[in-house]
């Protein structure tokens, strides 16, 4: 899938890139690693023209706001990130130009390995807290999503569109394998039954050692003629999309 961008604004940041799911792939007699994500989280400015301009932001615990600006900025989060457990980083939109605009945010959740190759794997374990005040678009799909600010974001206005997320904890079961050398046993207490002396009982899950990413584009369009703009440069109907015209 393929998202058709705007000439007029974008911005596009990496958010929580670079979160490994670590769950431990081994151990002696039924030992297990218990599960936790480090993150490091690289933003990307891309592009910024014109009169309109809108920023992707992230406020973390405590109050911090992080703005994207021209430029890369890395913010890097060196505590342990626990599978299941919600963190409350509020990820919002920033009218950063000089007049109103329309805006639209492109979200891709995806996995990757060690070295950043893509993996087949579910995006839904990815889970993210939305906002009200915009609508997803239909046809968005487990990896991709667009989202649409119902109503015009004023100049110099900030608007929240995710308030947290979590990586679901079915991660630290899925595809769970246990191993006594090359013979596979099909519970804890199988594999424990059969081990002799010296024996070693491995653990190992399909999500151990990947990483989570989340990817957030901003574009925004000019509140002027705005049905005719949205329409030529996001290819989409206003209305049908759910953004309330006032122009």
């Amino acid at each position: 899938m393929k998202f058709k961008g705007t000439k007029l604004s974008k911005r596009t940041v990496a958010l929580l890139a670079a979160a490994v799911v670590m769950l431990g792939s081994g151990g002696v007699m039924g030992a297990k690693a218990a599960p936790n994500i480090t993150a490091d989280s690289p933003y990307d400015a891309t592009l910024r023209l014109n009169s309109l301009a809108v920023d992707i932001t992230e406020q973390v615990a405590g109050g911090k706001e992080v703005t994207v600006s021209d430029g890369a900025f890395t913010l890097t989060n060196d505590k342990a990130l626990s599978v299941g457990k919600r963190y409350d980083d509020v990820i919002s939109v920033k009218n950063s130009g000089a007049a109103d605009e329309y805006v639209r945010v492109l979200v891709r959740r995806y996995w990757t390995d060690a070295e950043g190759k893509r993996l087949d794997l579910s995006p839904d374990y990815i889970e993210l807290m939305e906002m009200t005040g915009w609508t997803k678009a239909k046809g968005s799909n487990e990896e991709y999503s667009i989202y649409y600010l119902t109503s015009p974001l004023k100049k110099g206005a900030t608007k929240a569109l995710f308030k947290g997320f979590r990586v679901n904890e079915a991660v630290k079961t899925e595809g769970k394998k246990i191993m006594i050398g090359d013979k596979e046993y099909d519970s804890d207490e199988a594999a424990a039954e059969a081990a002799g002396e010296g024996d070693v009982i491995t653990y190992t899950y399909t999500y151990n050692g990947c990483k989570f990413n989340v990817e957030a584009e901003a574009q925004s369009v000019q509140t002027h003629n705005s049905a005719e703009a949205i329409r030529s440069l996001w290819g989409v109907d206003a209305k049908a999309v759910g953004i309330t015209l006032v122009d």
